[in-house]
């Protein structure tokens, strides 16, 4: 199982899958939810819900329910990341932003159920910054970005066969 961090969703709409000219990124992800290979949670559905665009009415319609609450599970793993959230050298105001959002309960997920963490993130290595990669490689989460997930999953963005005009 895999859980998408908002950034997968946000991304794909303003870059490689617009919406508009790759519906067939979102349909991909509303059959992994049905075959229960993709998920994301609740604090990832606010994150995007309330933006008025495209994504916004996708994950309020069918998108909605790749969106899971938070359990007790999930909560008591929130420890661990707080954990090292507070032992990292990070400034304050960003140890605040990364436990305040969606972040944080995105790796409790992955820790607690055991399951790869998809983001579209990357290492702050040693710049003193906050990021998912380096959360869940401290506390031996999976972590992947998007493409990673695609390949992993056998996804394939073919286009239809030409249509001869003849």
């Amino acid at each position: 199982m895999y859980v998408l961090d908002a950034d997968v969703f946000i991304q794909a709409k303003r870059l490689h899958y617009g919406m508009d000219f790759a519906p067939g990124f979102w349909s991909w992800l509303e059959s992994e939810v049905e075959g229960d290979v993709v998920r994301s949670i609740e604090s990832v559905y606010g994150e995007i819900a309330d933006h008025g665009d495209d994504l916004a009415d996708w994950v309020r319609g069918p998108g909605r329910p790749l969106f899971l609450d938070v359990d007790e599970d999930v909560v008591a793993c929130t420890r661990d990341v707080a954990t090292w959230v507070a032992a990292h050298p990070a400034k304050p105001f960003k140890k605040n932003a990364f436990l305040s959002g969606a972040d944080q309960f995105v790796v409790a997920t992955g820790l607690a159920r055991a399951w790869t963490v998809v983001t579209q993130e990357v290492s702050a290595g040693n710049k003193g910054d906050l990021k998912i990669p380096d959360a869940c490689k401290a506390l031996g989460v999976p972590c992947v970005n998007t493409f990673a997930l695609m390949r992993a999953r056998g996804v394939r963005l073919v286009l239809p066969a030409a249509v001869d005009d003849a």
